[in-house]
């Protein structure tokens, strides 16, 4: 099975002036599956069960600490817009929380949309949370030349096997 990797560059200065995240957060990933909303917080990556997703963190400015704090599935409270920002007690920059990753749950429903919240932290003496509900893993069944390509696997395997 092949990695979903998702890039998340962040804009940091933009985030410290108050820019929209729409101006400061830019999401891609590598599907051979076209994706929809490609550099956009509403990135929708098409994706299938069991499939392993990698996203990683890559801050445009490098001065300014920034780290994925949380990485949520499901459906959110509408209590927060996207891109709000609120003040946390401070606490050591977790470095290793630049990447994260996880397989997708077998029970994915092709045509239906798995949205998911990140929240991003940055900032130095005072952080702050930047919480972005938009993007979405959406399921896509491999492509046929996996599927062929892992059944000649297979075939191989128990030809060998005999």
């Amino acid at each position: 099975m092949s990695v979903l990797n998702i890039q998340i560059f962040v804009d940091v200065i933009a985030l410290l002036v108050d820019s929209p995240v729409e101006a400061a957060v830019f999401l891609y990933d590598d599907s051979p599956v076209t994706s929809a909303g490609r550099g956009t917080p509403q990135l929708r990556s098409p994706a299938y069960p069991g499939q392993l997703v990698r996203w990683s963190l890559a801050p445009i400015d490098v001065q300014t600490p920034v780290w994925l704090d949380s990485l949520t599935f499901g459906p959110h409270p509408a209590g927060l817009p996207d891109g709000a920002q609120f003040p946390t007690p401070p606490r050591p920059d977790p470095i290793w929380a630049r990447r994260w990753e996880g397989y997708v749950p077998w029970g994915l429903l092709p045509g239906v949309d798995y949205p998911y919240r990140l929240t991003l932290a940055f900032g130095g003496a005072i952080t702050r949370r930047l919480i972005i509900d938009g993007p979405s893993l959406v399921y896509a069944p491999p492509l046929a030349a996996q599927v062929s390509a892992q059944a000649a696997s297979a075939a191989q395997g128990a030809g060998a096997a005999l």
